[in-house]
């Protein structure tokens, strides 16, 4: 099983956790980039489907951010209160914080590179 990072076309290492096994969602995660892929497996075509969600992470002032593409073009910011491990657990005690409409999102142009700046800019205005 293999996923392609979207930003550095480098393969994500599959990181299963259990509770999303449960429900066949696969999670890759790009170390490098701090990105992670959801996909779902479809398990009678034992195959994998399109991704259905990318998010990056990035740390502020001591506190963790994910920036969320979802499979329909909208995007979100979280506030991760309880990090999770890829590979090992998920991401517990989420609060969005910021919604933005996919007409909006494919203007922000938002990269590993420029996450954390993006991120500190909205938390100015929210």
């Amino acid at each position: 099983m293999e996923s392609i990072c979207k930003f550095c076309n480098k393969p994500a290492s599959y990181e299963p956790i259990e509770r999303m096994e449960e429900f066949s969602i696969k999670v890759f995660f790009c170390h490098p980039c701090q990105a992670e892929y959801l996909r779902f497996y479809n398990v009678f075509k034992d195959e994998l489907s399109r991704t259905s969600s990318v998010s990056l992470y990035t740390k502020i002032n001591g506190k963790t951010y994910r920036w969320t593409w979802q499979a329909d073009g909208n995007g979100q910011l979280w506030h991760v209160k309880n990090p999770g491990t890829p590979g090992r657990q998920v991401n517990e005690g989420m609060e969005a914080i910021y919604y933005v409409e996919k007409e909006n999102v494919r203007g922000l142009n938002i990269t590993p590179q420029n996450i954390e700046s993006r991120v500190r800019s909205w938390l100015l205005f929210l």
